[in-house]
């Protein structure tokens, strides 16, 4: 059953998902070294092993304290209001100082109420109806409860993605990679282009299948020559969708198998059935 992903980060996949789904090959172990806000994970079938990394601590602890400590986690974040006071406290707050469950709670409340899911400005959501139901309490706490019990059976790592991948990579893994997109690093905390060059090294020399998402730049199609390429044009925005800055931005899917025909492998391990619509 597909999940809503429980952390509105920049950079999601809500508009590549299906296509996205229809290229997961077979396989048993699923890693996404650049988790960020898991929009695949959330969407698929589950596969028989699953690993969410990612190097941001604050993702990496949101994660391990709803699935492990949802029941605090909730009765913590449920009574807070939208208040303007509120959201400029908990942004001075360092999170050093608080306990896991509190930064868990600190950083969800921030990001559900800023602009654009990037902790720069206050965004409120008065006068949407839709809106307002989203946020609701009810809605609210059954799409966490859902997200919490999606993460029961996935490991949570906070590695360097080189690592990540290295130690999970065999003939039977599956690597959706997302990283920073070319050119846009400064849009993502201690993220370098440099990482770039090193993804394309470890990538060129693993076992597993892999699948990569990155803007169409020249650069990007001449690191990744001779591999399977399919473009998308899918829509960019900052905000919530009823108030979103949107143009089309140029992406591209790279794979180290055959992703042309995009067929959906509908008996695959960790596969998805509901990409046939």
């Amino acid at each position: 059953m597909s999940v809503t992903k429980p952390l509105p980060l920049i950079g999601g996949k809500r508009h590549l998902v299906k296509t996205l789904l229809r290229l997961i090959p077979s396989h048993r172990v699923y890693v996404e070294p650049f988790a960020g806000g898991a929009t695949l994970f959330f969407a698929k079938e589950p596969s028989e092993v699953e690993i969410l990394n990612d190097i941001n601590g604050e993702i990496v602890n949101f994660y391990r304290v709803l699935k492990h400590h949802w029941p605090e986690f909730w009765r913590q974040i449920r009574p807070m209001f939208k208040s303007r006071r509120l959201f400029e406290d908990l942004k001075k707050t360092p999170p050093e100082t608080l306990t896991d469950i509190q930064r868990a709670v600190r950083f969800f409340y921030l990001l559900k109420n800023n602009f654009g899911a990037k902790l720069d400005g206050f965004h409120f959501f008065a006068g949407r109806r839709a809106e307002k139901k989203r946020f609701a309490p009810r809605v609210l706490r059954a799409r966490l409860y859902r997200a919490f019990g999606r993460l029961q059976e996935a490991v949570v790592e906070n590695l360097d993605f080189e690592e990540c991948i290295r130690r999970y990579d065999t003939e039977e893994t599956f690597f959706y990679c997302d990283p920073p997109y070319y050119g846009y690093e400064s849009m993502y905390p201690g993220a370098h282009r440099e990482d770039f060059d090193r993804l394309v090294r470890v990538l060129r020399g693993i076992r597993g299948k892999w699948l990569l998402s990155n803007v169409d730049h020249p650069r990007v199609r001449e690191a990744f020559k001779g591999y399977h390429i399919l473009e998308a044009k899918v829509p960019w925005s900052t905000g919530n969708r009823f108030r979103a800055r949107q143009k089309v931005g140029r992406e591209i899917l790279i794979a180290n198998y055959d992703i042309s025909a995009g067929k959906i492998v509908e008996k695959s391990r960790g596969g998805s059935l509901k990409a046939k619509n």
